[in-house]
């Protein structure tokens, strides 16, 4: 086979190999920031000759048959190292938002809607509120079983590329049973005490989280580690949770908007 020249630029007139190893180092330089060549030599010299001439024609087919199938092969581990490079490149610029939120549906459930009865429901979180509540989880200024120690795992644009992807995903009320007398009084609770923050009867997430359908023993669990001080509530919230339990009783205050909150629809 004769060598071949590199052409004027173009694909023409350039060998095979050289194209493909080209084209996939050049893609490889542009994902990566800096530029890579794939280190494949390649074996382009001439075929070698007989002594007779009756089997040159034979030996140059056979070999070219040869050069043929490496060839083939060498294509074949180009377009391997670049996809394992591509895959790397794809890794290194951080695990996609799909990936990162199926590693919280352990305990949340799929896209976020979680089956309960402890572990709430993040999905429609805002990114804001979600991100707030990781900080606060990984500084220990939210009280937590294990997700102290989980949210210390991601780095700050993990949280936020999880945050726009949970965000985008629609609230699902929990299934649950509740009791009707003390929703009822749950929810003059609300509009006392609540309503301020938690608009339309907890409903609505304007960076406060979303009560209204969500998980009762998470919402109990939570209301106490603020009364407890072992979560640390906002001001405003302390000052009145505080009032609430004074007048109305810790059992029958809190379990009341628990309730209320609960058996939204």
């Amino acid at each position: 086979m004769p060598e071949l020249g590199t052409g004027d630029g173009k694909n023409t007139g350039r060998h095979p190999l050289r194209i493909c190893r080209a084209a996939i180092s050049d893609n490889i330089s542009k994902a990566c920031g800096k530029n890579y060549t794939i280190p494949v030599k390649l074996r382009l010299g001439p075929t070698k000759q007989t002594s007779h001439r009756k089997d040159k024609w034979e030996t140059k087919r056979i070999t070219n048959n040869e050069e043929s199938k490496m060839e083939q092969k060498t294509i074949r581990n180009l377009l391997l190292v670049g996809g394992l490079a591509f895959g790397a490149s794809a890794l290194a610029s951080g695990p996609a938002a799909s990936m990162l939120s199926q590693t919280c549906a352990g305990c949340h459930g799929t896209d976020g809607s979680s089956a309960g009865p402890a572990a709430p429901t993040i999905a429609g979180m805002t990114e804001g509120y979600f991100i707030d509540t990781m900080e606060k989880l990984k500084n220990g200024e939210r009280a937590a079983t294990i997700m102290g120690r989980i949210a210390r795992g991601y780095s700050e644009d993990e949280i936020e590329t999880m945050a726009i992807w949970f965000s985008d995903k629609p609230f699902t009320r929990a299934d649950q049973a509740g009791d009707a007398q003390k929703a009822a009084k749950g929810k003059k609770l609300h509009e006392k005490y609540c309503e301020k923050c938690h608009e339309e009867g907890g409903a609505l997430d304007d960076e406060t989280g979303i009560l209204a359908g969500q998980w009762m023993p998470y919402l109990r669990y939570s209301l106490r580690d603020f009364l407890s001080g072992a979560s640390e509530a906002p001001k405003k919230m302390k000052r009145r949770l505080d009032v609430l339990v004074k007048k109305h009783g810790d059992e029958e205050g809190i379990e009341a908007i628990v309730q209320f909150y609960g058996n939204q629809e």
